[in-house]
């Protein structure tokens, strides 16, 4: 049996990272971050760092999954109909945008992983964004079943083509607001 190298994780230097990764991260945005100002902001050795985690990709997945930054608007709530419950959501997270500095570096942050290539860009995406895409999903469905909304396609191929309309425009910092929803909904549905 090979024994492992090194230490085991203290816990308290590895919350000292992942904080320290969190605030760098929301500071400085992702490509400025770099594991050896992980380390100095922590407070531990680089190797220390590389040894637990190996690139910065994998601390910011871990960050963004954690208690230390989360993406700012989950998914749509079921409380009124598919089009208000959208209008909603997307209001909160155009808010969310425009009034905070974080919020933009964490999708920054989304954006830069995904849009590098690296191999942690799928979990990345997995623990972040299909959530809120499954969320969407859900919705759209539920429109489908309790409030006999009709679509031209399948109620989910639907949502898969507002998350992507969404995401685009959320990554080029395109306008979210009610006329945007309202287009997409006409483009998917049909009127009874």
């Amino acid at each position: 049996m090979k024994k492992a190298r090194g230490r085991p994780r203290s816990k308290k230097a590895q919350q000292a990272v992942l904080q320290a990764a969190a605030d760098l991260y929301v500071d400085l945005g992702y490509d400025k971050t770099t594991m050896e100002g992980i380390a100095g902001r922590a407070g531990v050795s680089k190797q220390t760092v590389y040894r637990w985690w190996g690139s910065k990709a994998k601390i910011l997945l871990e960050v963004l999954t954690s208690e230390y930054v989360r993406f700012p608007v989950p998914g749509p709530d079921a409380t009124h109909s598919l089009r208000d419950d959208l209008v909603a959501w997307i209001t909160q997270i155009a808010d969310e945008r425009h009034n905070g500095a974080a919020t933009n570096q964490i999708i920054n942050m989304l954006v830069s992983i995904v849009m590098a290539g690296d191999q942690e860009a799928k979990p990345v995406y997995q623990q972040l964004i299909w959530p809120v895409e499954a969320a969407v999903k859900q919705r759209f469905l539920d429109a489908a079943k309790q409030e006999n909304t009709v679509f031209t396609t399948d109620p989910t191929f639907a949502a898969e083509l507002f998350m992507s309309c969404f995401l685009a425009r959320l990554i080029f910092g395109e306008p979210l607001d009610d006329q945007w929803v309202d287009q997409l909904l006409e483009a998917v549905t049909t009127s009874q």
